[in-house]
Parts: C-alpha cells; sequence; structure tokens
C-alpha cells in the first residue's frame, strides 16, 4: 500500500488500463519494499491530490463552509448591534435601524450555520461512534 502512494506522487509512473500503476522504468508493478530508489517527487500531482482531498473530504469542506459563514456572520451581526446601538432599537423608523435590525438577524442565522457546520467537521466529541476492533478490546 505504501508502495502505491509512493508511485502515485513519482514523476516516473506509468498508467495501464489493465494493470494500473506501474513503474515507468521497469513498466512492472513495484518491487521495492520501502522506499523506491528511482523516486522523483511530481509536485504538480502531489498538488493535484491535495487539492483533490479538499474538494472530496466533507470534512475539510464542512470546516471550509463553517469558517465562511462566520466570517460573514461574526462582523454583520457586531454591525447591526452597533448601529441599534447609536441609532435606538425602541421604533424601526430609520433605514439604518432597518438595517441594523436586518444585519443581527442575518448575522445571527450565519454564526449559527458556521457552529454547525464546524460541528460536523470537528464531530461532536460526546458521540464518538468509532468501532472498537478486536486488539482495542484486549
Amino acid at each position: 500500500m505504501q508502495q502505491l502512494e509512493q508511485c502515485k506522487k513519482c514523476l516516473n509512473r506509468e498508467i495501464s488500463r489493465s494493470k494500473g500503476i506501474l513503474c515507468g522504468l521497469t513498466h512492472a508493478k513495484p518491487t521495492f519494499d520501502a522506499v523506491c530508489p528511482d523516486y522523483k517527487v511530481d509536485q504538480a500531482q502531489v498538488k493535484r491530490m491535495g487539492r483533490f482531498e479538499r474538494n472530496v473530504n466533507k470534512s475539510e469542506v464542512a470546516k471550509v463552509d463553517g469558517y465562511k459563514f462566520l466570517t460573514i456572520g461574526l462582523p454583520a451581526f457586531v454591525i447591526g448591534i452597533l448601529i441599534m446601538i447609536m441609532y435606538g432599537t425602541v421604533k424601526i423608523s430609520s433605514i439604518f435601524q432597518l438595517f441594523a435590525l436586518i444585519a443581527v438577524i442575518l448575522g445571527a442565522l450565519f454564526i449559527v450555520f458556521g457552529i454547525l457546520k464546524l460541528i460536523q467537521a470537528y464531530g461532536d466529541p460526546k458521540s464518538d461512534d468509532s468501532e472498537l476492533d478486536e486488539i482495542d478490546l484486549l
């Protein structure tokens, strides 16, 4: 398995429809044990694999979304509160007061969505549903 991970990121890799990833030098499956002596890192492939992992990994996507929601929600909420304090909260007669109310409501919603996304990304520490292997039970 470690061989495949190295070969995926190697400049010398060759792809065969029938055999999968092969060594481009030997045109065969890898035979090295730990480290290939001819390994040359393909930086473009490493970047592609990292981008793919970030885009496909639901946890990473949820983290990014959560931080985006918080980045929008917190300033909107604070600005709305500050405008409400400056112009008073008794009646909504001014356009600024209406803007403040909308900013506070939308900011609060974005904060809640951001927190929910981050909980989804990092998982709820109270609910650990991981299954135990036989080795863990010994």
